[in-house]
């Protein structure tokens, strides 16, 4: 299949595939991964980086189906491939997967390969010579940003001997212009960018600036790797430890170079491996290829993997193995064993009847039979492990040579024992003659009798000194111990645990827990201190003095006045009490009780002065006059009249505070009116906010008693001769008026009462009545429901 037939989308990926290319004898198949900018990596059967039969080799495109930087190397030569160089017990030898330099090199024969799964191209050759044998896998990824090739070198020691000096160079001859169009032809603008051992990056990069700008670079964050350029083409046939002892730097020149990349392992022991890492990365500039250099290395400590192996990156590269501090191994050594980029575990258990070895990255042990060992009893000799992993041995001779004794062996003492003669103790294997006192204890004596093993105790009483510092008075006991009676350390504080300290030679004591000793006196934890409630007693920060409590700690109560809340004070942590700034209650409301505000009111005692609690619990600002109220509460003046807030109180007759033109303002009923019926009998509002009596119609009369015969009675009555004005004011006391006055005056006679009541009572009844039809006259209208709101 044409490489045009499979050429992936932008942002797409179109493997993987195999192509079997077969125009060269020596060539039975090649595999491609192409992508969005790597638009192919062709990877030929003994692992390098060639497709013979379509020669190319790899190509990349600075924009998804722009054009593309022709092949990286030079096409139809095997030029990228790679050199190993080592060193064992049977001399140095070197061996590559190619042909490099004037004379062949020995073969590294291809073990499985190529193979291509999801990113990855795999491949793995083995080099024998004799007991020297090493084993090379080789994995080429094109990652997700797809501006770079990472190629993993994992060289195992398969062989039975261990290898030093162990090197892996690979080459290419990077020709971009070969083949483009109006190329330059094969040179190519040379430089050593970054070089261990000044850093840990090795960076060489190759690039061209006609007809395209293309960069390409070799980098590795390995302190182990050297980059070097070769004059002419691949290499010149020199080993890999001399470029990589020697590296070349063409000084950013132009030529048709080849570089290369070497690495160096000290040593690998049977079965261990070491892992090389490096990429190919794409630029359109030098800058550009140092950037993603960087941005391709790894972070320290984070997960990863290589080729579907779980690992963490360590220094820059993702160990699958384990870390020892300072390098990542293999992790099947015994003394480092462990994977996926742990810490390297020491798999020895101590235990020499067991041969230990690590497994998987997993410690295992296998008995070791026949093994000089020791069983730790006293009583075997000539130990040996068995093949249960154990050590076990044989008897133990105890004898001692002791004239005084018949011996034994005693395991459970780890001694040989023997039997006394007669008149003698054996104690601590030494024959003691009855009634020798114990070296050790003057309370303790050989005494046969008693004890043939050791001493016995002296009689109660005896003198001795036990050594102690809390003991006076000593004397044996009668046991064999030498006591003394406890010496007083009490300190007479309720809060210490009172004891001798035998190793100081003194008396001490202890605070108990949740107090302190400040002053000489016992203070319980929490407690304040007197003279400042931010101080307490805090046992953790001091048990000897009074210590600031925390930040936010009260230290005393709040207060509420006049609507005012004041937060309780609280300490700064510093030992100062901080005052609460005063603040409004919430919502306009008042104080609660001494102590807090009122969540919501009910009432308007509930609210501060100058506001009321409407009838959704709030408290509101008092209204202004003329505004529509309920209760006086709700109004600026204190009064509510006439349903509206009114100046002043309104309570005299013939007043109201909701007059059209004047709401709010106390104003007198107009002359002749009474809508709110105010005036006694007959009477009107004389527009003064008072009462008096109905200008009089000459047209009405009564059929009894008239107006003016009333009137004229009343004045006579009055003692004015009858000339009664009719607009006086009247006066009403008691239940009757000025014509009981005038009957009670001293010029009457009994014989006129009784006339003048009757015909007072008839001519009131009759006026009341012709009164109201004057009213309804006057007014248009009976009295309406403006003159008649409740008052508060």
């Amino acid at each position: 299949m044409k490489r045009s037939d499979r050429r992936a989308r932008p942002g797409r990926w179109s493997f993987p595939f195999v192509l079997a290319v077969v125009s060269t004898p020596h060539v039975s198949a090649q595999v491609e991964l192409t992508g969005t900018y790597v638009d192919y990596v062709a990877v030929g059967v003994e692992g390098h980086m060639m497709n013979y039969g379509a020669a190319r080799s790899m190509r990349w495109r600075s924009t998804p189906g722009g054009t593309t930087t022709c092949d990286t190397f030079h096409p139809g030569f095997a030029y990228h491939s790679f050199t190993i160089q080592l060193t064992s017990s049977g001399g140095t030898f070197q061996a590559t997967n190619g042909v490099e330099g004037a004379a062949p090199l020995a073969a590294i024969p291809r073990v499985s390969g190529p193979s291509i799964s999801g990113r990855d191209v795999t491949w793995s050759g083995r080099y024998v010579n004799g007991s020297t044998a090493l084993t090379v896998a080789l994995r080429y990824t094109v990652p997700a940003d797809q501006h770079h090739v990472e190629v993993e070198a994992v060289l195992t020691n398969s062989g039975s001997v261990s290898l030093t000096e162990v090197y892996f160079r690979m080459a290419g001859d990077p020709d971009h212009g070969s083949g483009c169009p109006g190329g330059p032809g094969p040179t190519t603008r040379n430089d050593v960018r970054r070089q261990p051992p000044v850093g840990s990056w090795a960076l060489a990069t190759a690039g061209i600036t006609a007809p395209i700008s293309a960069v390409l670079g070799m980098c590795a964050n390995d302190g182990r790797a050297r980059v070097h350029f070769y004059p002419g083409c691949c290499t010149t046939g020199t080993a890999p430890s001399a470029d990589w002892s020697a590296p070349s730097d063409p000084g950013d020149t132009d030529g048709d170079l080849g570089f290369a990349i070497i690495f160096r392992e000290p040593s690998l022991a049977v079965g261990a491996s070491t892992t090389f890492r490096f990429r190919y990365v794409w630029g359109s500039s030098v800058a550009e290829v140092e950037s993603r250099c960087d941005a391709a290395s790894c972070v320290e400590g984070a997960a990863c993997s290589v080729g579907g192996v779980p690992g963490t990156c360590r220094s820059g590269s993702c160990c699958t193995g384990c870390w020892t501090g300072t390098a990542c191994v293999s992790g099947t050594t015994p003394s480092a064993c462990g994977s996926a980029g742990a810490a390297c575990r020491n798999c020895n258990d101590g235990n020499l009847c067991t041969d230990d070895d690590c497994s998987a990255g997993a410690c295992t042990f296998r008995p070791a039979t026949g093994r000089a060992c020791d069983d730790g009893l006293f009583c075997t000799v000539a130990d040996a492990c068995d093949g249960s992993g154990s050590c076990s041995g044989r008897p133990r001779d105890c004898a001692d040579g002791i004239a005084c004794t018949a011996d034994m062996c005693d395991e459970g003492a780890d001694r040989c024992a023997s039997t006394l003669l007669g008149g003698f103790c054996l104690i601590g294997g030494s024959c003691v003659a009855a009634g020798s006192g114990d070296p050790s204890n003057a309370c303790r004596i050989c005494d046969p009798a008693r004890s043939t093993s050791g001493y016995v105790p002296r009689p109660a009483g005896s003198a001795c000194d036990d050594g102690q510092f809390c003991t006076v008075m000593d004397a044996c006991d009668g046991s064999g111990n030498c006591t003394g009676t406890s010496r007083d350390c009490s300190d007479g504080l309720s809060c210490t645990a009172d004891g001798c300290d035998e190793a100081g030679d003194r008396c001490a004591a202890t605070v108990m827990a949740g107090h302190c000793i400040i002053g000489g006196l016992c203070v319980t934890e929490g407690s304040s201190d007197p003279a400042n409630p931010c101080m307490a007693c805090l046992p953790g920060t001091s048990a000897t003095a009074y210590a600031p409590r925390p930040a936010g700690v009260l230290c005393g109560d709040p207060s509420c006045s006049m609507g005012m809340l004041t937060p309780a004070p609280t300490c700064d942590g510093s030992g100062s009490c901080v005052p609460g700034r005063p603040v409004p209650c919430p919502d306009g409301s008042a104080c609660a009780d001494p102590r807090s505000c009122a969540s919501g009111c009910t009432d308007d005692t509930h609210c501060v002065a100058a506001s009321y609690c409407d009838p959704e619990g709030r408290c509101v600002a008092d209204l202004p006059e003329g505004a529509a109220c309920e209760r006086a509460g709700m109004c600026q003046s204190g009064f509510c009249v006439d349903g509206v807030c009114c100046d002043r109180a309104c309570e005299g007759r013939c007043e109201r505070c909701a007059a059209d033109g004047a709401a709010g303002r106390c104003t007198p009923h107009a002359d002749g009116t009474d809508p709110e019926a105010e005036c006694p009998g007959d009477a009107v509002c004389d527009g003064s906010g008072g009462c008096h009596e109905p200008v009089r119609d000459a047209g009405v009369e009564d059929a009894a008693v008239t107006d003016a015969g009333l009137d004229a009675a009343t004045a006579d009555a009055a003692g004015d001769g009858g000339h009664a004005d009719a607009r006086r004011p009247l006066e009403v006391r008691g239940g009757g008026c000025a014509l009981a006055r005038a009957a009670a005056t001293p010029d009457g006679s009994a014989r006129s009462i009784g006339v003048l009541l009757l015909a007072a009572v008839g001519a009131m009844m009759r006026r009341r009545v012709a009164t109201r039809r004057r009213k309804r006259r006057l007014d248009g209208h009976a009295p309406t429901e403006e003159g008649g709101f409740a008052r508060s």
